[in-house]
């Protein structure tokens, strides 16, 4: 019923977010078919990514959190989706490739499909992660070439499964690089949303960048900026 309140807006693109004079934020969006619009509230989550994050908050960044985005680095990572005929295993399994065997895939996650369930039942969903390696040198490269090397380095590991695949989906992404020195400046960062939180301001940060380049990472910290801000609005 809350959900239903919500004034959600889907393709759109915030292009920057400004505190108001008497408190609050101004948000800047921008439509799908490019119309402007402003929106108003009293707190704002940002879950996007370093560079887009201190781009649309440049105007709130106070210079600790300035120094925190301009540091951080990231870097390409790939992953191939792949639709399979058929149940590979009982239950879900994480295959890690040793490095020693040279493959362009780091791990392999397979979900057998079940009643009910994310994968249809009958069927599996295999999940391949590039080697880091392997990912920086092919960013130039078209994606059938890309979709090629994965799935030869597949077959290597699941033979025969070649011949039960029923569609493909390649993701490019950048990923955060956690550097030598990265959790000390992460741990400034979280110092100060502290005392930003403590003298009133409700804005709040979540991604990858936070925690981990990992789906799970950024979830977590989903999960920490809601409760923060929860706990700010004194809401249990």
């Amino acid at each position: 019923a809350a959900a239903e309140r919500l004034d959600v807006r889907r393709g759109s693109e915030v292009l920057r977010i400004d505190e108001e004079p008497a408190g609050g934020y101004r948000l800047e969006i921008l439509a799908a078919d490019r119309t402007r619009s402003v929106a108003r509230c009293e707190a704002v989550v940002v879950a996007l990514g370093p560079a887009p994050a201190a781009r649309v908050a440049g105007s709130l960044l106070t210079p600790a959190e300035r120094d925190y985005f301009g540091a951080l680095r990231e870097r390409h990572s790939v992953a191939l989706s792949v639709a399979v005929e058929g149940v590979e295993g009982g239950l879900p399994q994480e295959i890690r490739i040793p490095r020693r065997e040279a493959s362009v895939i780091s791990s392999i996650v397979v979900e057998p499909g079940q009643l009910g369930g994310r994968v249809p039942e009958g069927r599996s969903q295999v999940v391949l992660l590039a080697r880091d390696a392997f990912a920086q040198g092919g960013c130039d490269m078209p994606d059938d070439a890309l979709m090629k090397s994965l799935l030869d380095g597949l077959a290597g590991v699941l033979p025969g499964i070649g011949e039960r695949i029923l569609a493909t989906h390649l993701g490019r992404a950048r990923v955060p690089f956690f550097a030598v020195g990265h959790y000390r400046l992460l741990a400034n960062f979280q110092r100060v949303q502290r005392d930003r939180r403590a003298l009133g301001r409700r804005l709040y940060w979540a991604g990858d960048h936070l925690g981990g380049p990992s789906f799970e990472a950024a979830s977590l910290s989903g999960a920490r900026a809601a409760q923060a801000l929860l706990e700010d609005f004194g809401r249990p």
